[in-house]
């Protein structure tokens, strides 16, 4: 299944390849970089902060999760460490999150290639997936990907004081 991201002023759009809209991802403002997944009904489905060295998520519970990140060396060395991996746990099983060299993402399950996110960096996103089937768990499944590759993408900004 692929599905699109399309950036918004403080929220990314998901949409299918006909641009049907599947969810929204809103960015907290604040404080944290919060993000939150609605379905295509305004539900809240998901919740994703930083928290400590890697991403926390919720799904619409109390039960957290951690996926920690595994840093790799900058090659400059005024630059941070880059997040280069995440490994998660979700109803659908175990993953890992790759970052490439050049800001693309990789999604592995037990080693396999499962999906991926390309031109992360580009105002149109495209987010790619094996699994799972239907449109909501696809659609929670899509968000939490795509939300803690955004905090691996920007865990290595510099913040200006």
């Amino acid at each position: 299944m692929k599905m699109y991201i399309h950036t918004a002023p403080a929220r990314y759009d998901l949409t299918d390849a006909g641009r049907r809209p599947l969810g929204k991802i809103r960015r907290g403002l604040w404080h944290k970089q919060t993000l939150r997944l609605y379905g295509a009904d305004g539900r809240l489905l998901l919740t994703v902060w930083p928290e400590r060295e890697g991403a926390c998520f919720t799904e619409g519970g109390p039960a957290v999760s951690y996926a920690p990140f595994r840093r790799q060396p900058a090659r400059f060395a005024l630059r941070p460490p880059k997040a280069a991996s995440a490994g998660f746990a979700s109803p659908w099983g175990e993953f890992t999150l790759l970052q490439g060299e050049k800001r693309e993402f990789t999604l592995l399950q037990d080693g396999k290639e499962v999906g991926g996110i390309r031109h992360m960096l580009a105002a149109d996103k495209e987010l790619s997936l094996t699994l799972p089937e239907g449109d909501e768990p696809a659609v929670i499944l899509c968000g939490l990907v795509f939300s803690i590759a955004w905090l691996m993408l920007h865990d290595d900004d510099y913040e200006i004081v």
